[in-house]
C-alpha cells in the first residue's frame, strides 16, 4: 500500500443501504460485507428504511469469519412507525442501531414533496401519513417510549432519523435527560437536516456524534450543496471527536459502501485531516457508538 493512500483496516461503516430495498440498490447484504472484510474493516451495520436488519445480519454473520455484522431498525410505517414494542424486540434481539423515522419524516415529506423515498431514487413504497414526533412543542408520547426503552436496555444507539434540525435539538435534549447514552446526528450536511456548525456543537456538548456522509457529496447529490469543504470546516470547527464517518452508500451510482468510505477519508486527509483524527472517526467513534 502506498503510504499516502488512506486504508480501511479496522474500519466500521454503520450506515449503508444494501438489497433486498424496496430502493434500487447496487447489490446485497453479503456483497457488501465481502468487500468489507477484503479492505479489514472490523464492522458494518445493514440499513434498510423499510424493514429490521436484525436476522438479515445475524445470517450473513455466519458466512464470514473476520468482521462483525449487526443490523437495526428504522421506524418507518412499515414496522408500525415510531412502535416502542418493535424497537424493544429489535434491541433485544441485537440491534445495535435504532434509526428515527427517515423516508416517512415529516420533514422529508415537506423537503421532497413524498415520503418514501428521494425525487431521483423513488421506491415501490406506497405514499403514507408522515410521521411527526412533535406536537405543541413536546415529543409525542409514542416518541418519549422509544427512548425509555433504548434507555433501559442500553444496548443500542439512537439516530436522529430525517427531521428538521430543530425537532433534531428536541429529541437529542429529550434523550440524554431520559437516560439514552449513545446518539447519532444523522448526516448532519445534508439537506435533511441541514444543521449549522452551531447547532451541531450545541449537541455534541452533550455527548452526540454526527456523521459524516460520502453520499451527500456523490456526483449524483452534490449539487444539492453539500461539499467536501463544508465537512472538513465542521471538523476543524467541531473537533474530530465529535464525528464519525459513513458512507450512506449502496446505491447504484455509487461505488460499494466500502470503497465510498475509502473515498471519503482519503478526500479528508487531502485536505489535511490527520490519519489520527481519521481512526478516530473510522474506528474509535463507530465502535464506541456502537458498544463493541
Amino acid at each position: 500500500m502506498q503510504p499516502d493512500v488512506v486504508n480501511l483496516e479496522d474500519a466500521i461503516d454503520i450506515h449503508f443501504h444494501p438489497y433486498p430495498d424496496l430502493i434500487p440498490r447496487l447489490t446485497d447484504d453479503r456483497g457488501v460485507v465481502e468487500r468489507a472484510a477484503e479492505c479489514g474493516m472490523r464492522a458494518v451495520v445493514l440499513k434498510c428504511h423499510f424493514e429490521s436488519t436484525v436476522g438479515r445480519a445475524y445470517n450473513v454473520n455466519q458466512q464470514f469469519d473476520g468482521i462483525d455484522v449487526y443490523g437495526g431498525i428504522a421506524l418507518n410505517r412499515h414496522v408500525g412507525g415510531v412502535n416502542p414494542a418493535a424497537v424493544e424486540t429489535s434491541v433485544r434481539l441485537g440491534a445495535k442501531i435504532v434509526w428515527m423515522t427517515t423516508v416517512d419524516a415529516d420533514y422529508h415529506a415537506k423537503t421532497y414533496g413524498f415520503t418514501g423515498g428521494y425525487a431521483q431514487q423513488k421506491s415501490d413504497s406506497r405514499p403514507v401519513e408522515p410521521i411527526s414526533i412533535v406536537k405543541d412543542g413536546k415529543l409525542t408520547q409514542e416518541c418519549q417510549d422509544v427512548l425509555d426503552v433504548m434507555a433501559h436496555y442500553d444496548s443500542a444507539a439512537l439516530t436522529t432519523g430525517h427531521f428538521s434540525a430543530e425537532d433534531v435539538d428536541l429529541l437529542v435534549r429529550n434523550a440524554v435527560e431520559r437516560g439514552v447514552k449513545r446518539i447519532i446526528l444523522q448526516h448532519v450536511f445534508f439537506k435533511i437536516p441541514a444543521m449549522s456548525i452551531e447547532q451541531i456543537q450545541s449537541l455534541v456538548a452533550l455527548g452526540a456524534v454526527a456523521e459524516l456522509e460520502y453520499c451527500g457529496i456523490s456526483p449524483f447529490w452534490a449539487w444539492e450543496g453539500q461539499t467536501l469543504g463544508l465537512m472538513r470546516q465542521g471538523i476543524e470547527e467541531v473537533g474530530a471527536e465529535h464525528f464519525l464517518l459513513i458512507s450512506d452508500g449502496g446505491q447504484r451510482h455509487n461505488p460499494l459502501p466500502p470503497d465510498c468510505l475509502r473515498l471519503l477519508a482519503q478526500g479528508f486527509y487531502e485536505k489535511g485531516v490527520s490519519r489520527e483524527d481519521l481512526r478516530t472517526m473510522m474506528v474509535t467513534n463507530p465502535a464506541r457508538m456502537l458498544g463493541i
